[in-house]
């Protein structure tokens, strides 16, 4: 599913995938981002998502297949949540975001410098337009001896061009962490749904906030097609949640430039 002004093209030669992206802003503008990255080096990336699924097949479990299990889980940046595994949204955002979420943020603080409107508020909504306008799909194990969660980590959603709500908040909490405190972002988990929401100092009407540890966060729902704005749910939302934290390691903000 997709918006129909969308154009997402991938291509590959000279050992490189080029991707050239035509999305629209929250100001309604069209802009085309185009991104670059080395074939070879996102293949072996890309490999390093998910577990063999052996590990599930019935065995008797012993210390040693148990510490075994676990460190394939780490390996592919995958976690045991109440006997269900499943990725670990902080680990795969670790390990990508630097290649990959790193340049869409600072193209986007680009755009918005060059308008003279590079504010926190604009970042993030900017970021959630990028990811919005992917097409929307559920992703696949591109290796059939693993699993996937069905979930595509970042390189893999750009270079197959779509992805779910799963992929689509880890990618999104990916691009922010370079343009706002990541303190400021956590994980709404649902039975069927996941969405990102991002601290507010202050409170506006008619949007949806949620309460977390006495401070008010605003959903960010990316999922797409549908064009929401910073705090207005989708379709899918619901109260029932369980809070994510996101653990991530400290990089780098993008300073806002004084718009004066």
């Amino acid at each position: 599913m997709k918006n129909d002004y969308i154009v997402y093209d991938v291509s590959s030669d000279s050992g490189k995938y080029r991707i050239d992206y035509i999305f629209k802003d929250h100001f309604n503008n069209k802009l085309n981002f185009n991104l670059e990255l080395s074939r070879a080096e996102t293949d072996k990336m890309i490999s390093r998502f998910g577990v063999p699924k052996n590990i599930f097949t019935a065995h008797r479990e012993t210390f040693e297949t148990r510490a075994r299990n676990e460190q394939l889980m780490r390996q592919g940046f995958f976690l045991l949540n109440n006997n269900t595994v499943e990725p670990d949204k902080s680990a795969v955002i670790n390990y990508y975001a630097n290649s990959f979420c790193k340049p869409i943020a600072e193209m986007i603080v680009e755009v918005l410098q060059t308008r003279n409107k590079d504010t926190r508020r604009n970042r993030i909504e900017l970021a959630m337009r990028f990811v919005q306008d992917i097409p929307y799909s559920i992703p696949e194990c591109s290796d059939k001896n693993k699993y996937c969660g069905g979930v595509n980590p970042p390189p893999k959603l750009l270079i197959d061009g779509y992805g779910d709500c799963d992929s689509k908040a880890i990618f999104f909490a990916g691009i922010l962490i370079y343009l706002i405190d990541s303190r400021d972002i956590i994980f709404l988990v649902q039975r069927k749904h996941i969405l990102t929401a991002i601290r507010t100092k202050t409170k506006e009407k008619s949007l949806t906030y949620v309460r977390y540890r006495g401070k008010n966060y605003l959903i960010a729902e990316t999922a797409g097609p549908g064009k929401r704005l910073l705090g207005q749910k989708g379709k899918y939302f619901s109260r029932s949640f369980k809070v994510e934290r996101l653990g991530v390691n400290p990089v780098e903000i993008i300073p806002i430039l004084n718009l004066n």
